[in-house]
């Protein structure tokens, strides 16, 4: 349930940057000129409201002759009560104002629209917000699943446009064989803690014969969460010949801020006292060429730093849209400004030998820098991804069409692991 937590709470910080007044649009859909041509020929929105209602929001038409881009129009009928809409949610397009995400009224009638353009196959979640309340598109049938305490209008609604890259690797498929997941403790004298885990062991696994492969996943609770699908990629990937069976360790975060960012005596904890605890309790290899460190966000982060750290563990490092960018002198909660170089482990790799690691870096076109900090994660990862090619690292990059809200990293979690565990 972590993930919808920190995506509703990604989603309900920019309210108050929005006009609270409709504004004149930028961008006219060829769907709304439509229908301006039959309001203005007397006709009413009720047949426009019948097929938004089919077709689903946002609604998407094609732009320009590259199929580069499309446009996507979120709608809402309004009442006597309306007042003012936003979209909010986890895409920004290049030159676009946070006022450009403001609805504007179509003449007199109860249609309220905005128009955005943006990348072709785009993968996000949003939220309507109106009169200052966000809730759900309900035009929209894809959602995320709402924690208990949160009701299902007020959880963010999930689009998925035409072309969007398939997920196949994430759906449960029947008749495919499962592993077994089951719940582990380990006291840890480094951290003066009793630690939860979950261990993932392959279908047939056992405890003799040929050792398997090896993958340390952070943030347990999110990725075991059904809307990850993270077992169930797994067992598609393994029964597909994909990875060799991989015996996956999902680590439980008490502080997952404190703990993944840049956190020398957390990440010795894993390295040191998990892996071989791992390697006492189960038949997994010692090589660290069939051993990944991975996680998303700071995940990612703490993923690049531990295999900075302990390449003699691990040899391979997945990051899903890591915290790249963290900067020296400035802690997970600060905000550093252009007077500060971000990319702190990019130095670090720049300056040190070369080590045998190889290396899985993604990020979002959403990802990129709209603050004037100097760089997000999708500056950072590129800088980061263009120092390890220079040193010679092995380096598989990939830029998806979404943002910073896992509906992408469900589906790029099993290119990360074809990448690094699959056949070369």
């Amino acid at each position: 349930m972590k993930v919808v937590v920190l995506t509703v709470a990604l989603l309900f910080c920019p309210l108050l940057l929005f006009a609270q007044e409709p504004r004149t649009p930028g961008i006219i859909s060829p769907r709304i000129e439509a229908i301006r041509g039959q309001l203005n020929a007397g006709q009413t929105t009720d047949a426009f409201w019948d097929q938004a209602k089919r077709d689903g929001t946002p609604l998407v038409d094609p732009t320009g002759t590259d199929g580069k881009y499309q446009l996507a129009t979120f709608v809402w009928r309004g009442g006597a009560e309306t007042q003012n809409i936003a979209v909010i949610g986890s895409f920004s397009v290049p030159g676009f104002k946070r006022n450009d995400y403001v609805m504007a009224r179509l003449g007199a009638s109860d249609l309220w629209y905005v128009t955005v353009k943006v990348p072709a196959g785009a993968r996000f979640s949003y939220r309507l917000a109106v009169n200052g309340m966000p809730r759900a598109d309900p035009l929209n049938p894809l959602h995320i699943a709402c924690p208990p305490n949160i009701p299902a209008s007020s959880c963010p609604s999930r689009a998925e446009l035409p072309g969007a890259v398939s997920q196949r690797w994430a759906a449960n498929v029947p008749g495919t064989p499962e592993g077994k997941i089951e719940a582990r403790q380990i006291k840890s004298e480094l951290l003066q803690q009793d630690r939860s885990i979950s261990v993932y062991t392959p279908p047939a696994y056992r405890a003799g014969g040929s050792p398997y492969s090896l993958l340390v996943l952070f943030d347990a609770e999110i990725y075991l969460n059904a809307d990850r699908g993270m077992p169930a990629t797994l067992n598609n990937l393994i029964a597909a010949g994909k990875i060799p069976p991989t015996v996956t360790v999902f680590v439980n975060q008490l502080n997952r801020i404190e703990e993944l960012y840049l956190n020398a005596k957390f990440g010795d904890f894993v390295a040191n006292e998990l892996v071989p605890w791992v390697g006492a309790q189960y038949n997994v290899t010692k090589d660290p060429r069939q051993t990944v460190v991975g996680g998303f966000s700071v995940g990612g982060l703490a993923s690049v730093y531990l295999g900075l750290r302990h390449s003699d563990v691990f040899g391979n490092v997945l990051s899903n849209s890591g915290s790249l960018f963290a900067a020296p002198g400035y802690g997970p909660g600060d905000q550093p400004d252009t007077t500060t170089e971000p990319t702190i482990l990019a130095k670090e790799f720049l300056r040190r030998e070369r080590l045998p690691l190889k290396f899985y870096l993604d990020t979002g076109v959403f990802e990129a820098d709209s603050v004037g900090t100097g760089g997000r994660i999708l500056e950072a990862t590129r800088h980061l991804r263009d120092v390890l090619l220079a040193k010679g690292y092995p380096v598989h990059y990939q830029l998806f069409v979404g943002g910073h809200d896992g509906l992408s990293w469900r589906g790029t979690v099993a290119d990360g692991l074809i990448a690094l565990l699959g056949a070369n």
